[in-house]
């Protein structure tokens, strides 16, 4: 969908789906990992990570770079995207997993042994080392039932089934692994498994997710992409393991890693001006005056450089987006634009303003005084707060005379 002024909202409010929609330059970089991607040997297990801080945008790489790869690698190349946030805690990520690659390996198998059953014996066997490891099988079936037809209809009646022991002959990982490959072989496909979100997951999760990937990224003919932020899930690492340092225990699990690059600062504040002038234009009618122009223009140059990521300009747009239409006859737009930027980019500044604003509100009307001790602790507040901005313009205190009254500088 676009707006009046012809921007799409698709990297603005939702990941980009369509390069048409990518406005950030993650294209090009999708292009270059799929390349990178499509030459490495498929009968060779590889785990590759893509990192970026929360917000960067690493979910649109994952859609262009999957779309990018379509394009690119063979067709015996079985691409799979496994979302691990979205698992039944019912079910184990591992047998998910081994799920969705047996549910694609029985679509390829055309023998007439595969077309006769039901439920293909590779499947089959999978939901037995199930059964064998949780006593949850019914759930697990149910989500099986999401990628094998007809599966699901079984689930109900496998409920009686899941305290029992099944006849089937009974699977240990290492089969299970060994008939995988097999298939694999007979069937002459690779796989490429793209995990997104590792950095939504709770410590437990991330760790199960992880340590799925080490016990199977050395199967043939499966490569991984991962998307996490690396701070955030070497964290998660450390509380989930007990281990010191997260960030090597990554590095032992993930060799190969692919920062993604912070979009361009002026970048950042295109999208947010260009945004929030399209809300201004839903709410109004007419053209916004020069004055108007010129002072959102100021705020965005000025405090607008402290963005980092797409998903702040978006959080600051669709703060704006809910509050304007009901605040247009009380609030001039660019200080809006401003108040919200701040309480994205600088929190702590944004909670001394309102703060100030109240001290000063009481003296100004003659409703109260602030004391020197009062006053030096603000400032003291203040200093701190603007050293966040760096050596930017926005630190300085003479930006704030600007735009808020009663400042007069140290």
């Amino acid at each position: 969908m676009a707006t009046e002024t012809g921007q799409s909202r698709a990297g603005l409010e939702e990941p980009v789906m369509k390069p048409e929609d990518d406005r950030y330059g993650f294209t090009g970089i999708a292009d270059g990992l799929a390349r990178s991607i499509s030459v490495l040997d498929e009968n060779i297990s590889t785990v590759i990570g893509i990192e970026g801080k929360w917000g960067s945008g690493k979910t649109s790489l994952m859609y262009l770079l999957t779309d990018q790869l379509k394009s690119r690698v063979s067709q015996n190349t079985q691409i799979v995207l496994f979302s691990p946030w979205i698992i039944s805690p019912d079910a184990s990520s591992v047998t998910s997993l081994l799920l969705t690659i047996a549910a694609r390996l029985a679509k390829l198998d055309t023998s007439a042994q595969a077309q006769a059953s039901k439920i293909p014996p590779l499947t089959q066997n999978i939901l037995n080392y199930a059964q064998q490891t949780s006593r949850r099988l019914a759930p697990l079936t149910r989500f099986a039932g999401n990628f094998i037809p007809g599966l699901g209809l079984a689930a109900d009646a496998m409920d009686a089934m899941a305290d029992t022991n099944l006849s089937w002959r009974e699977k240990t990982a290492a089969e299970l692994r060994s008939q995988i490959e097999e298939k694999i072989a007979d069937l002459g496909v690779s796989f490429i498994v793209v995990i997104d979100d590792l950095d939504r997951l709770e410590p437990t999760q991330a760790v199960e997710i992880l340590r799925m990937v080490r016990s199977v990224a050395d199967f043939s003919r499966i490569r991984y992409v991962m998307c996490y932020d690396r701070d955030v899930l070497a964290h998660a690492v450390e509380r989930g393991l007990g281990v010191q340092d997260g960030q090597l225990y990554l590095q032992k699990i993930i060799p190969l890693s692919f920062s993604l690059p912070r979009p361009e600062s002026f970048e950042l504040r295109r999208e947010f001006r260009e945004g929030a002038l399209a809300m201004w234009h839903e709410v109004n009618d007419g053209e916004p005056d020069e004055e108007m122009l010129q002072l959102l223009a100021h705020y965005i140059a000025v405090y607008g450089e402290a963005l980092t990521t797409p998903r702040e300009v978006k959080q600051v747009l669709n703060a704006i987006r809910f509050r304007y239409p009901g605040l247009r006859d009380y609030v001039f737009f660019p200080d809006l634009c401003l108040l919200q930027l701040l309480s994205t980019v600088n929190p702590r500044l944004s909670a001394w303003v309102e703060h100030y604003l109240t001290v000063w509100s009481v003296v100004e009307n003659h409703d109260g005084s602030a004391s020197d001790e009062e006053q030096k602790a603000m400032t003291e507040e203040l200093t701190q707060a603007l050293k966040i901005f760096g050596v930017s313009r926005a630190c300085s205190v003479w930006e704030l005379h600007d735009w808020l009254p009663g400042i007069a500088g140290f």
